[in-house]
């Protein structure tokens, strides 16, 4: 997905906010760009031991 495709979601996340309650459900890892929408949703939904959120993997992290 393009950096424009990612700010329209974010932008259509800020409009429903406060109006339609946010959803979201995480089955497993997830990484960069894609966190940033559930992180500002009302409810996130993830599954215990399987689900991941971050911003950097940790080869990221290790090597900084």
């Amino acid at each position: 997905m393009s950096l424009y495709g990612v700010g329209e979601i974010l932008l259509r996340n800020t409009w429903c906010s406060g109006v339609i309650p946010q959803l979201s459900v995480v089955v497993g890892p997830s990484a960069g760009g894609a966190v940033y929408s559930p992180a500002i949703t009302d409810f996130v939904f993830m599954v215990k031991g399987i689900s991941q959120m971050y911003i950097t993997g940790p080869d990221v992290v290790k090597a900084v």
